[in-house]
């Protein structure tokens, strides 16, 4: 088994207490879930180039269709939604 080095982080008591209690609530260690938020930091970094600019320039371009009137609310887009399963809903 490989070594494995300690890396030490000061937090807030109350964020302490918080993350130890949510831990124990989903029945994980603190060193499980540290090492898992690490490893998909990590990941993240490591994500598909070009694929932060694809996702800040897709934003962009919604804010401007809001802007512009041409968006729609999400009231009206759930309504729509639920409109739509419910038809589906008769026909199964």
């Amino acid at each position: 088994m490989p070594k494995q080095n300690a890396l030490e982080i000061d937090l807030d008591p109350e964020l302490r207490s918080a993350f130890v209690a949510a831990a124990e609530s989903a029945h994980r260690s603190t060193d499980d879930l540290l090492r898992e938020l690490v490893q998909d930091y990590v990941d993240a970094q490591h994500e598909e180039p070009g694929y932060t600019d694809f996702v800040r320039a897709k934003v962009e371009r919604a804010r401007t269709s809001m802007e512009r009137g041409q968006g729609r609310a999400n009231t009206d887009v759930e309504a729509a939604f639920a409109a739509l399963r419910s038809r589906l809903k008769t026909l199964t």
